[in-house]
């Protein structure tokens, strides 16, 4: 896999700030911190922003070097990658994560049944979640072909996953956008282990992060029929709302996503805010 790092920013993330990537082990957190607190210790640099940027350095030490703080730091910049993800041009470098919800059967014919996709290019695997629990990991390098339908309407959002030693996907997506874009990471996986090289490339650093979430809102109330009685079952959900997708979690933690929905323009840039949600009646995915 080709690593690419992040394209600066002004703020830069916890990771780039020691100038390591997301692979970097303790010992090369270790060196990174002392190399840059040498050179950057206000003592050897005055000036007004001399304090504030050996702060950064230390605050990006402490919380990489621990090993649940940099757990929690990496699973945010993972929902983050959620959050705001579109469609990969040809010539940019992927995110190292993807959430899709879509409708999954294992024969053509088949009817199919709700899926939570998730997939780590830093990992290199394909996660499958049905009604909230993991049933499935694929390693990436086990997938051998996708191809897509020739069909219009909902069939022109369907496509098929191969496998080497398992049967096929048959999947349909929910909108166009996460057709577009899983399609797209899918096959630039296929690729890169055809060409036999390094070929994936993959951001491997938080020196442009996702941007954070626009609106965040609890959602608790569901009701169920029983019988001729409906009865309120009040359980957690919390959705997030990001600059591409919006993404519902079964607890406020946010640790076990249910649903990843998209009501933006794929056209939006990912640097900027999310506008208002369009009309209820014309709700580009369901």
């Amino acid at each position: 896999m080709a690593a690419t790092k992040g394209a600066a920013t002004e703020e830069k993330g916890y990771f780039a700030t020691l100038g390591v990537d997301f692979h970097a082990d303790s010992d090369a957190i270790s060196r990174a911190y002392k190399k840059l607190a040498l050179k950057m210790h206000p003592d050897k640099n005055p000036g007004p922003a001399a304090v504030d940027n050996f702060q950064k350095i230390t605050t990006s030490y402490h919380v990489i070097s621990d090993e649940q703080k940099r757990k929690n730091y990496l699973h945010l910049f993972m929902l983050r990658c959620y959050m705001s993800q579109v469609p990969p041009r040809s010539r940019d470098a992927l995110r190292p994560h993807y959430a899709f919800v879509v409708e999954k059967s294992k024969y053509a014919m088949g009817s199919k049944s709700d899926r939570l996709i998730t997939i780590d290019l830093l990992e290199q695997k394909l996660h499958s979640f049905k009604k909230d629990t993991h049933r499935k990991e694929f390693a990436l390098s086990t997938v051998a072909s996708v191809h897509t339908s020739d069909g219009s309407g909902s069939k022109a959002l369907e496509l098929t996953i191969t496998f080497k030693d398992t049967h096929p996907y048959y999947i349909r997506c929910r909108c166009q956008e996460q057709f577009d874009t899983l399609v797209a990471v899918l096959r630039r996986v296929v690729a890169a282990k055809d060409s036999g090289e390094q070929g994936l490339d993959v951001v491997i650093d938080d020196a442009s992060s996702p941007p954070s979430s626009v609106h965040k809102s609890k959602v608790i109330k569901r009701t169920e029929k029983m019988g001729a009685a409906l009865v309120h079952d009040w359980q957690p959900r919390f959705m997030v709302m990001g600059t591409t997708q919006l993404v519902i979690f079964r607890d406020v933690e946010l640790q076990q996503p249910k649903q990843c929905l998209s009501p933006f323009s794929p056209a939006l840039p990912p640097s900027r805010l999310a506008p208002p949600l369009p009309p209820r009646r014309a709700p580009p995915c369901r």
